[in-house]
């Protein structure tokens, strides 16, 4: 009897006990959940209040692109962003002389308030003038356009009344706008076209006799060789060149060999 108490007393203090401990571990439970529950709260609205107050300081860059740089400061200013512009400067065909052709940060990006975009100014369009050549030649074309930034292209020729080799026709003509590195053709004068002639047949004469004659039709007297011939007069013509009966130009040059008798 007496051990069935102690047991019933010591059984109801384990349960007691148990129960309490329990309790305090549910209570312990309860409290941390809430805890960490206000915790997560409490960051996450540290977290937004930073994002708010991040892009409070944070614009969006504007597009500069073809505008001055005075209109680009102001811009700017309203956002409370900064200009700079660079020292050096970049062609461009379709943005016009003196305004921004390109920018950094480009359209769009992030940038905090302060900071400073930076931009480069067009030089405008970097097409060349091309120069008259006409009556220069051919070398003087060559030099004047490799100076520039062009090239010398094909050169053609043609029989004109212009002085010869003079130039008389360009492509592209003068005052027209090109690429660096393009071509210039040119049409070279070759001068008047020579009249052409039968090759007349002068062996038989002397010199007097037809010196007037190749004179006027244009032909040139070259060289004059002298030599003993048994068959012909001193003075008379023995050979010529260009022979009798070639085609020859108005401006060609007539060689003869002319008897000194026999020996």
């Amino acid at each position: 009897m007496i051990c069935y108490i102690k047991f019933f007393i010591k059984g109801s203090f384990m349960k007691g006990w148990l129960e309490g401990l329990l309790r305090g571990v549910l209570l312990f439970i309860k409290w941390a959940g809430l805890g960490l529950a206000v915790l997560l709260v409490f960051s996450g609205s540290v977290w937004v209040t930073m994002k708010v107050v991040m892009g409070r300081q944070e614009v969006e860059v504007p597009d500069l692109i073809r505008m001055e740089p005075s209109q680009a400061t102001r811009t700017l200013e309203k956002l409370d962003l900064k200009l700079k512009v660079e020292t050096y400067s970049q062609f461009s065909d379709t943005i016009d002389k003196g305004t921004v052709a390109s920018q950094y940060p480009t359209v769009g990006s992030r940038l905090k308030r302060e900071n400073t975009v930076r931009v480069v100014l067009s030089r405008g369009s970097q097409r060349l003038v091309v120069p008259s050549l006409l009556g220069g030649s051919v070398r003087r074309a060559q030099l004047e356009i490799g100076s520039m930034g062009l090239r010398l292209g094909k050169v053609y020729s043609v029989n004109s009344e212009e002085p010869m080799n003079s130039i008389i026709a360009q492509d592209p003509l003068p005052s027209m706008e090109e690429m660096p590195g393009a071509a210039v053709n040119v049409l070279v004068s070759l001068g008047p076209r020579a009249t052409e002639y039968i090759m007349p047949d002068l062996v038989g004469k002397t010199l007097d006799q037809v010196r007037e004659s190749l004179e006027t039709k244009g032909f040139r007297i070259g060289n004059v060789r002298r030599k003993y011939y048994p068959w012909a007069e001193e003075g008379v013509i023995i050979q010529q060149t260009p022979q009798a009966g070639f085609k020859v130009k108005g401006d060609a040059i007539i060689n003869l060999w002319i008897s000194e008798g026999m020996e």
